[in-house]
């Protein structure tokens, strides 16, 4: 998971760096942003994921939430129910779909 949180602080500090510059051109505050993370092939963890780095007293702190979308295999009831309405759910059911069908093929996960 360190490698994750890692890879989601540069995609943040990214965007920011490109949206601070085309605001300030446009003579506008930068938006704020909401970090998540969808992780497709992870059982569970936690729902907060966290990057640090510090060096001679210095240091960066990033944290962001985590959504597993494993955890969902036992909803799916809910996720029909959403699926009417919200296009996501949708997206999800699709995805666990898939999941559930490599693990019968690679014999990784339990499926449910």
């Amino acid at each position: 998971m360190a490698r994750i949180a890692q890879r989601m602080y540069r995609y943040r500090t990214r965007i920011e760096h490109r949206h601070e510059g085309l605001n300030a051109r446009a003579g506008r505050a930068p938006p704020a942003l909401f970090s998540l993370a969808i992780l497709v092939a992870s059982r569970s963890g936690p729902e907060r994921l966290e990057y640090r780095r510090e060096f001679l007293g210095q240091g960066v702190y990033f944290s962001f939430h985590a959504v597993h979308l494993s955890q969902w295999l036992g909803r799916w009831s809910e996720l029909e129910s959403l699926a009417r309405t919200n296009p996501f759910a949708v997206v999800i059911m699709a995805q666990l779909q898939a999941l559930r069908y490599r693990t019968v093929s690679s014999g990784s996960l339990p499926v449910e």
